[in-house]
């Protein structure tokens, strides 16, 4: 039996109504939690909510469907087939849409399906735990709408991107650090926002494009212009506030990088030693001659490297010792799932002391709560980041912001 929950209707200004997913498919054998999830589906902002009783009907309600399903919440364990059944046949089929597991079964076991659906080409929002926590559903979907990837993503031409980059249509937003021990602000992560979606992150059309044509480090020494321009406005103590850009592995392999990054920093009236270049840790940043040299000049030059999202890839702890780092930012979602995953919270404080004994500073990322400020200074984060302080801001709100926060510190554990 299949059966289908429609909301009630959702106002346009509504933030449900700027969600991605219009109809959802939950595949679970107890009649209960379908309820529990379809309702808090609903919540989350889903026009539509099916569900049906195992894999195989699931599937069958997946095929004769008219309109589209873009988000299925599967559980694991269940009669004629199980949830790992259905996730590789989802990849067999050419699922589009998104994927939540939502299972009793351990949590590596729920982590290591969830990788298996991400080798398989499945866009997987996440692993949870029953009974459900309608929270951290809300989070799951939410995270999806703030990393774009209900948008629309038409490809672009070289020649789209390059306008874009040089009308400015890409913009700087700032998101502060804090350090644990003074509680003042260190500095900003400035982030990419498109100026037709200033609330949310620039569109993945538009990142995936400029990398594809081989425009990474233009687009970044535009970031670095506009985002000098636009803090040569605050008051004099907050324009000497560390930056810090992320740089992509692909762009470490090009020679002329540290010269191109230091004239950039130089022409926008910076100091080198205020700059931090972040690499995401999670694509493979390939040890070569080029990749020692770059990295090792950027240092020589006066520029903080920061390993950035530790933990999400294969080769952490051999990038550690390869390269020279000076800053290790722990993957957001190991912190907001310490509190509940034993795995995560030993991974931020294995990490931690690792680089601390490296004499690295640590950044631990994804912080919403006190509590998390408290977990983060005992295992032993020099700084933290996240939106318990500030979502990402423009220029001008973050200058308000920086002033407001001087009045008002954060309030946390001691």
């Amino acid at each position: 039996m299949i059966s289908v929950t429609t909301p009630s209707r959702i106002e346009p200004d509504s933030p449900s109504a700027r969600m991605p997913f219009e109809r959802a498919l939950v595949i679970d054998d107890d009649p209960l939690f379908q309820i529990v999830i379809s309702e808090g589906l609903r919540a989350s902002g889903v026009a539509i909510v099916e569900t049906a009783n195992d894999g195989v009907e699931g599937l069958e309600a997946l095929a004769n469907t008219a309109s589209d399903v873009d988000l299925i919440a599967v559980d694991l364990q269940m009669p004629n087939m199980t949830g790992v059944d259905v996730v590789r046949e989802l990849a067999r089929l050419g699922y589009r849409g998104s994927v939540i597991i939502i299972s009793s079964e351990a949590s590596n076991l729920r982590r290591s399906v969830e990788n298996m659906a991400k080798l398989l080409g499945i866009d997987i929002l996440g692993a949870l735990g029953k009974p459900l926590d309608i929270d951290e559903l809300n989070d799951l979907i939410h995270n999806h709408r703030d990393n774009g990837q209900g948008e629309n993503q038409r490809l672009l031409s070289r020649a789209q991107v390059i306008q874009a980059i040089e009308n400015r249509d890409l913009i700087p937003y700032f998101q502060p650090k804090v350090n644990l021990k003074t509680r003042s602000v260190t500095g900003f992560e400035v982030l990419a926002r498109h100026i037709e979606n200033e609330a949310g992150p620039a569109p993945m059309n538009y990142l995936d494009a400029i990398e594809k044509f081989g425009l990474s480090i233009d687009f970044l020494c535009a970031m670095i212009a506009q985002a000098a321009e636009q803090i040569d406005g605050w008051e004099s103590p907050y324009r000497s506030l560390k930056l810090s850009f992320n740089l992509t592995p692909l762009a470490v392999q090009d020679s002329g990088l540290p010269d191109r990054l230091l004239a950039a920093v130089v022409r926008a009236g910076l100091d080198p030693k205020s700059v931090t270049f972040e690499i995401t840790e999670n694509h493979l940043l390939e040890c070569t001659a080029a990749s020692l040299e770059v990295l090792s000049l950027m240092r020589l030059y006066g520029f903080d490297l920061s390993i950035d999202d530790f933990g999400t890839g294969a080769t952490s702890i051999e990038q550690l010792r390869t390269f020279p780092f000076t800053e290790l930012k722990i993957d957001g979602r190991f912190m907001m799932a310490s509190e509940t995953d034993d795995f995560s919270r030993l991974t931020v404080e294995t990490s931690a002391k690792l680089a601390s004994m490296l004499g690295m500073t640590v950044v631990a990322e994804g912080v919403e709560t006190p509590s998390a400020i408290l977990f983060a200074r005992r295992s032993g984060a020099d700084e933290v980041q996240g939106f318990h302080f500030a979502r990402p801001m423009s220029a001008e709100q973050t200058h308000a912001w920086l002033k407001s926060y001087e009045v008002d510190r954060w309030s946390a554990p001691a």
